[in-house]
């Protein structure tokens, strides 16, 4: 939700400690401070296990056309994988276009006014769409101390108004994630990561950024969220109504049959 100039560069050993465990430890020292600030790790966890959805406003850049219409976006994070759908209503040349696009953890769909039009399920497709949304997953932030993950501090920036401090978020087998937090609050304020986008086979430069936090079953959550891709904004989404679902139904991210 995301540039950055390095704070300081660590190459200082103190007392015969690496300077690396430093640079480590005091990125933790941040996550631990944005996890209290989001409502803690005990909330965050139990909200983790319900499926999130986030109903507003949506204007879309499409190619220089600005498009208006109504957005859903329902996701579940399970482990390292990103259940998501999200459900647009747009009114274009007038005439209204309905569009879904969904991800099950086995095969990611894309709808046009009811009709599937593409479907994307060979594994190499499925390792480009874990990766791509890596960053949605590692943006829960309660799974950041999970075995194999490396942070470490980046340095500091500007979002606004708002001054940031970044965290680099290293683990084998995802392309890297960095994450904003606002300096006096600890809320996220953007997330910047580089993934292969599977439909193109191109490198992409994915950022979003968040704004207007408000609470929801303990958690702090944000309810303006803008969307660039190599620099240039493509959805801004304000958000209307939010709430976590109890549950949905087995095939609810899956291709609507």
């Amino acid at each position: 939700m995301r540039h950055r100039g390095f704070l300081l560069v660590w190459g200082f050993t103190v007392l015969g400690w690496p300077a690396s465990l430093y640079a480590d430890n005091d990125a933790k020292d941040v996550i631990k401070k944005a996890i209290k600030a989001h409502g803690g790790e005990e909330v965050i966890k139990k909200n983790r296990e319900r499926p999130g959805q986030f109903a507003g406003q949506a204007r879309i850049d499409a190619e220089g056309l600005e498009l208006t219409g109504t957005m859903v976006m329902t996701a579940l994070n399970k482990g390292d994988t990103h259940r998501f759908r999200q459900d647009l209503n747009l009114k274009v040349m007038d005439q209204e276009v309905r569009q879904s696009v969904g991800f099950d953890g086995k095969e990611l769909w894309v709808t046009l006014n009811g009709q599937v039009v593409m479907t994307y399920d060979k594994p190499e497709d499925l390792e480009l769409i874990r990766d791509s949304t890596w960053a949605e997953v590692a943006s829960d932030l309660v799974v950041l101390f999970g075995p194999g993950i490396q942070l470490t501090l980046v340095g500091e920036d500007k979002i606004g108004d708002h001054a940031v401090v970044g965290v680099r978020v290293k683990k084998k087998g995802y392309s890297d994630v960095f994450l904003y937090f606002d300096q006096k609050t600890y809320l996220l304020r953007k997330v910047q990561n580089r993934s292969l986008d599977f439909m193109t086979r191109k490198e992409t430069e994915q950022v979003r950024i968040f704004d207007d936090y408000a609470d929801l079953d303990g958690q702090k959550m944000p309810r303006k969220l803008t969307f660039f891709q190599d620099g240039k904004k493509i959805l801004d989404l304000t958000v209307e109504e939010m709430k976590f679902l109890d549950h949905v139904d087995n095939d609810f991210f899956s291709q609507p049959k």
